[in-house]
């Protein structure tokens, strides 16, 4: 998962580009004391460690990278529609699922939410305060539909 601990690491999903122009993206591993892209791409080590989308870990030097975006962010101009409810608080509508869907169908939803929507998937970037505040409400929200489709079961 990116942008959270894996073996006291975090993993801060990033596209690079490349002096040749060529494009990757991977996620740039850190240790969990540097929680910031850019204080990890200053560090004085000629080379950074990151890891591709399947998992293989390897090092890029920093002289041949040209530009290091952040990737995955959530879209600002989404925030409003997810966290207001003119409808009513409705469980299966905010983790996608039908009444007639299994207990394990409705807890991968959930858990697939909690990975997209978690805070600390994202804690290396650094977010303006009301993306912060707009993951931190889905999470709350994805938690407690779960939380009630839970107890109906």
């Amino acid at each position: 998962m990116h942008g959270t601990a894996k073996d006291n690491l975090i993993r801060i999903p990033v596209r690079i580009e490349m002096q040749d122009g060529s494009k990757q993206d991977v996620s740039l591993i850190s240790p969990r004391a540097l929680l910031k892209m850019h204080e990890l791409i200053n560090r004085e080590e000629p080379f950074v460690d990151v890891e591709s989308p399947e998992g293989e870990r390897f090092i890029i030097s920093k002289a041949a990278i040209k530009l290091v975006r952040p990737r995955d962010i959530p879209v600002l101009k989404d925030l409003g529609p997810l966290t207001e409810d003119k409808n009513g608080f409705d469980p299966l509508r905010i983790l996608k699922v039908q009444k007639s869907d299994s207990q394990e169908t409705i807890r991968n939803a959930y858990l697939a939410l909690v990975r997209e929507y978690h805070p600390d998937r994202f804690a290396a970037l650094e977010l303006p305060k009301e993306i912060n505040d707009y993951l931190t409400t889905m999470l709350r929200r994805i938690n407690v539909a779960y939380d009630m489709l839970e107890k109906a079961a």
